[in-house]
């Protein structure tokens, strides 16, 4: 829905303080109702409904890629950064939604959680500057819960037993544990 793009073009315009350069941002996304939902709630930034795959941005027309808890198309990210260009990925880390995780499988596999083939792939195509984590808990209600539960595709696969006994409680403190990478492309010397 728009509000990650929303909250760095804010950041990003209040750290230039009305010097330098515009700072400008597109967002792009497959999905088509996500698309117009982030239109109505941040009509200031363009929106395209649009697969990473094969995206309709220009070759060498962006500053940076910021891609967050989704996949990545690199081959696609390095056509469309300019040279020297930032690519940002936030994955999950090994303690992300640990709770949801552990109530709905059984699964030790699917209990946890291990970027590192993830981390290894980004290495490969970017030349990585930062590797840092955030982790934090969040107390959600009933109702937040759901959404948790709707949106993330852990929920997807789930036994419908298993998450219904999930969402029957008022409240619960989830951990939001994210990595965020931080990789250049080649510079032109």
């Amino acid at each position: 829905e728009g509000s990650h793009l929303r909250r760095v073009l804010e950041h990003l315009g209040q750290a230039a303080s009305g010097k330098g350069p515009v700072i400008r941002g597109v967002g792009l996304d497959i999905s088509r109702e996500g698309i117009l939902l982030a239109a109505k709630l941040h009509k200031h930034i363009p929106w395209l409904v649009a697969d990473l795959a094969k995206s309709p941005l220009q070759d060498r027309s962006l500053h940076a890629v910021l891609n967050i808890l989704s996949p990545a198309n690199y081959g696609e990210f390095r056509r469309i950064l300019k040279p020297g260009g930032l690519c940002v990925k936030v994955v999950p880390g090994p303690w992300y939604l640990q709770e949801l995780r552990s109530a709905l499988f059984a699964d030790e596999e699917k209990r946890t959680y291990q970027n590192d083939r993830t981390v290894a792939l980004f290495r490969q195509q970017f030349r990585l500057l930062e590797h840092s984590g955030v982790r934090n808990a969040v107390l959600l209600n009933r109702s937040e819960l759901g959404d948790l539960a709707r949106m993330t595709p852990l929920a997807w696969s789930a036994g419908r037993d298993r998450l219904e006994q999930f969402l029957d409680r008022d409240s619960l403190e989830i951990t939001v544990d994210l990595e965020v990478l931080i990789g250049r492309t080649e510079s032109i010397t």
